[in-house]
Order: structure tokens, then C-alpha cells, then sequence
């Protein structure tokens, strides 16, 4: 046998050695290992949606959290513009009110110093309902109460005092001593009321 037919069976041998380890090399495709594999797809698709669904929750809560900031920002500022409308509506214009009546009982009657009265009190509560227009604006809304009717919640109202009376139910407001107000859904500032109960049995 010559060297080159020597050297052609060597390659040759060599080639069938390389295959047989490549062959043994090579995975076989068993089910298990699919199973296990299949298993393994899904897991990480389960992974990928948890992902994305825990993604997309924290957007929302974050898009909320945005919204709420954005609309109740300007809340403090809104509790002390209700203080000043409080103050003007309950001490202003009440003793206002009651100076022009004063004036008006006095004896001898001075028209002049009467129309200034009835003037400048004109002016004060158009400035009150202008002011208060613009909180409404803002989302600030009064708390309605009806005298006799409103039944007292404390979560809109702040209990002053206990009043004996014959024609209103026990709890029934009886006088607002001030005013409560919403901004949006939330209760800024409590009514402060007087409500009726039964009279003691004598």
C-alpha cells in the first residue's frame, strides 16, 4: 500500500471518528427534555405577562397619583381662602347687618349715614359672591343643610350645641353657626351646627 492510499485511509478514519463524537455529542431528543423545555416557554411567558401587568399597574397608580396632585395642589390655599370667606360672610357682613339695623332703630333717623350703611354692604357682598364664584370654579362647593330637614352626619357636621325643641326631630339641624364646605369630593371644612333634642319630660 502506498504512502498516499495510507494517508487517504487515515482521513478517512479520521472523518467516520469525527462524526461518531458529534453523534454522541448531540442531545437526544427525548420527550422529557421537550416537556421540560415547553415547561420552561411557559414559565417565561407567565413571567413576561406578570411583568407587564405589574408595569402597567404602576403606571395607572402613578397617572393617579399625578391627577390627584394636580387637582387638590391647591388645597391649602383653598383652606385659607375659606377661612377669609368664613370670616366675611359670619363677622363682616353680620355686623354690618347688624349696624344698619342699629341705624335704623336709632332715634332721630339719619338717612344719610342709613344709605352709606346699605351702600357699603351692597359693595361687601358683591365682593362675597364674586370671591365665592371663583372658589366654585376651583371645585369648591357649600355644604347644603336644610334648617329642620338635615338630619346631623359627622362627616359634614360639627356638633356646636344641643338645642331642646318641640318641632324638629331628635338630630335635626336647628342653626348653621358656619358653613361647611366640599372641594371636589373631599369635605374641607365642616358645618358647624346646632341641632335639636327632645325636651326632658317633666
Amino acid at each position: 500500500m502506498s504512502k498516499k492510499e495510507e494517508k487517504q485511509k487515515e482521513n478517512i478514519l479520521a472523518e467516520k471518528l469525527e462524526k461518531k463524537e458529534i453523534k454522541e455529542k448531540k442531545p437526544e431528543n427525548k420527550p422529557e427534555e421537550k416537556r421540560k423545555y415547553e415547561e420552561e416557554i411557559e414559565d417565561l411567558k407567565r413571567n413576561k405577562l406578570l411583568l407587564l401587568a405589574q408595569i402597567e399597574n404602576q403606571r395607572k397608580e402613578f397617572e393617579r397619583q399625578v391627577g390627584y396632585a394636580y387637582k387638590y395642589g391647591g388645597r391649602l390655599v383653598i383652606v385659607r381662602m375659606l377661612d377669609f370667606l368664613v370670616a366675611l360672610e359670619g363677622r363682616a357682613l353680620k355686623a354690618m347687618q347688624d349696624d344698619l339695623k342699629n341705624a335704623s332703630k336709632s332715634k332721630p333717623k339719619d338717612p344719610e349715614l342709613i344709605d352709606k350703611f346699605k351702600s357699603h354692604l351692597t359693595g361687601m357682598e358683591i365682593i362675597k359672591d364674586n370671591f365665592k364664584k371663583s372658589l366654585e370654579e376651583q371645585g369648591v362647593k357649600e355644604i347644603e343643610v336644610e334648617i329642620g330637614k338635615t338630619q346631623a352626619n359627622v362627616r359634614y357636621h360639627e356638633l356646636i350645641e344641643e338645642i331642646e325643641v318641640d318641632n324638629f326631630s331628635e338630630g335635626a339641624v336647628v342653626e348653621v353657626v358656619e358653613k361647611g364646605y366640599f372641594f371636589h369630593e373631599e369635605v374641607l371644612r365642616r358645618t358647624k351646627v346646632k341641632i335639636a333634642k327632645r325636651p326632658k319630660v317633666k
